[in-house]
């Protein structure tokens, strides 16, 4: 039977390698995607101007998202401890900061620390007024990492009841206090339950970095917001700034790949 140019085409296309097709369709669609913005008529110019300058401020990006996610895991922790506590204090307490951070939008609440702390500080000591009054980038750091870590604790609160009753059954049997059993034995077996959408928790802090500019953090997209409407330029510029974002996160999903795969083989 005759094989038309379709089906010649249909098999030699599959005799080529999986990960090759998946990287040959990204770049073609790439490369629409890049011959229908220059058709729109971008200023290249104008962007390989300010691209230099955009990039440098990257590295305060990452920073915000380090420190953020350095602060929402042991919280994350803390939380996750006080929900599985027997305490109804300790339970209560994490129940409520679960419940308000998940329950209110990330902006509001860096406006509420931003603004809010200082006004309630206004009616206590100067050192109380001192300890409340943050700085912009400070402000950015505790409300994305309150903000996520409410969210991890939840994913590590999975963890702990996903380990299997005979663990801690089998702890006691060898002479374990329940701390012991839970700090040996229960929790790493919950870390790596958790272990992928915790991580994964580190690049949507990279992407709600861009929500900071507004506090006066000289932030990628606040920057590149201010320059395009200077320059009525505003496409070109959070063009750039939304490039920038997909590079770092992607670079951030291929690190976290390479953690997940050493951690859960050992």
């Amino acid at each position: 039977m005759r094989i038309d140019w379709l089906d010649r085409f249909s098999l030699t296309v599959r005799r080529i390698p999986l990960p090759v097709r998946e990287w040959l369709t990204r770049l073609v669609l790439l490369t629409v995607m890049l011959v229908l913005l220059l058709r729109m008529g971008l200023d290249v110019p104008f962007m390989l101007q300010w691209t230099g300058f955009l990039l440098s401020l990257t590295p305060l990006v990452v920073l915000i998202a380090v420190a953020a996610l350095a602060l929402a895991l042991p919280l994350a922790a803390t939380l996750t401890l006080g929900r599985l506590s027997m305490s109804p204090v300790a339970r209560g307490s994490a129940a409520m900061f679960v419940s308000i951070v998940r329950g209110t939008p990330l902006i509001i609440q860096l406006f509420f620390i931003f603004v809010a702390l200082p006004q309630l500080a206004s009616v206590g000591p100067d050192w109380f007024q001192k300890m409340l009054v943050l700085s912009p980038t400070l402000t950015a750091i505790l409300a994305i990492g309150f903000f996520h870590a409410a969210y991890i604790s939840e994913l590590f609160r999975a963890g702990f009841l996903s380990v299997q009753p005979g663990q801690w059954e089998a702890a006691s049997a060898i002479g374990m206090t329940a701390s012991q059993a839970k700090r040996r034995i229960i929790w790493p077996q919950a870390m790596k339950f958790a272990l992928r959408p915790t991580t994964n928790h580190f690049v949507m802090m990279l992407k709600d970095t861009a929500l900071v500019g507004f506090l006066g953090v000289p932030i990628l997209f606040q920057r590149a917001e201010r320059i395009g409407s200077q320059n009525l330029k505003l496409f070109e510029t959070v063009l750039i700034a939304a490039v920038i974002y997909w590079v770092l996160t992607a670079v951030s999903q291929k690190v976290i790949d390479v953690v997940d795969r050493r951690v859960l083989s050992r």
